[in-house]
């Protein structure tokens, strides 16, 4: 078991909505699902072609953070969200 922190938009934007819909999200609706990526250099690959204002740095940041959410986190890990003043929403993952 893993412990993951995910947030849920910038300054926990969405976090009540998670909270709600039982759920964690990524922001990256540009991307195929990542189970059809598979690796983190695909990953990376496509962040290139929908991202094209980032640096090569914020690219690989970027990538290893998906990669991390859709390939490395595994049912049952903690996740924990900032909820906002000093609060975490904590919870298991499910399937991706």
């Amino acid at each position: 078991m893993a412990y993951y922190l995910v947030r849920v938009g910038e300054g926990a934007k969405y976090a009540r909505e998670a909270k709600k819909g039982g759920f964690i999200a990524l922001g990256w609706s540009e991307l195929p699902s990542l189970s059809d990526l598979g690796t983190l250099e695909r990953i990376k690959s496509q962040l290139f072609q929908v991202a094209q204002n980032y640096t090569p740095a914020q690219i690989a940041m970027a990538a290893g953070q998906v990669h991390r959410f859709g390939l490395e986190m595994k049912r049952g890990d903690i996740v924990l969200s900032p909820f906002g003043g000093g609060e975490y929403l904590v919870g298991r993952a499910g399937d991706y």
